[in-house]
């Protein structure tokens, strides 16, 4: 009896991996030995899977609005400060011809820093050449200013990375409108 019932559990373990086993045949073996196209491994590399992709938060655009520089999309800031940080922006629009923004988020979706700043500066500006947009970064804290045309020309990464020094100083210790104020000054590097 105990044979027998060896004998079965055998052909049972033996069925079992035979049908998990899959047949190749010599031409597939030799197609997926060959190193893939450079092609084939960049696509792959850039192909984000789709359910993956609607489990991520979406990013939210502001909306722009005449006469408003400061969008608080994270809702850190006081009534006070976004007042002062829009005056602040409107008086340097119209002394240095550059179209400033600034915008606090808690979510940049899959986006870096540079491209979600650069994506909100093109929905408040779409048509202008001109601008300058600090973000103010609690998704990821990595804050930035993003610099276009005359702002790019006049405004260098050496200003950008003293004046952002500053400000994280300045956030940290919590005043936000200073920090805000701090890199809007930037636009000052730019002729009048």
């Amino acid at each position: 009896m105990k044979k027998i019932l060896l004998s079965i559990i055998g052909a049972l373990l033996f069925s079992t991996m035979l049908a998990g086993c899959k047949s190749v045949s010599p031409q597939q073996s030799q197609e997926n030995s060959q190193p893939p196209t450079m092609a084939a491994a960049t696509a792959a590399s850039i192909t984000e899977p789709a359910a993956e992709n609607t489990s991520a938060p979406k990013i939210r655009l502001i909306e722009p609005a005449e006469g408003v520089y400061v969008y608080d999309n994270a809702g850190i800031l006081s009534k006070d400060t976004v007042s002062k940080c829009n005056d602040y922006a409107e008086w340097a629009s119209k002394t240095y011809g550059l179209n400033i923004g600034v915008v606090t988020t808690d979510n940049i979706g899959s986006l870096t820093p540079k491209d979600f700043a650069r994506v909100n500066f093109e929905h408040i500006y779409p048509t202008v050449d001109n601008g300058l947009l600090v973000l103010i970064n609690n998704a990821t804290f990595d804050d930035y200013v993003y610099r276009k045309g005359i702002a790019e020309t006049y405004i260098s990464d050496t200003d950008v990375t003293a004046a952002m020094l500053k400000a994280t100083r300045k956030i940290a210790n919590g005043d936000f409108e200073s920090a805000i104020i701090e890199l809007m000054m930037l636009s000052e590097n730019c002729p009048d």
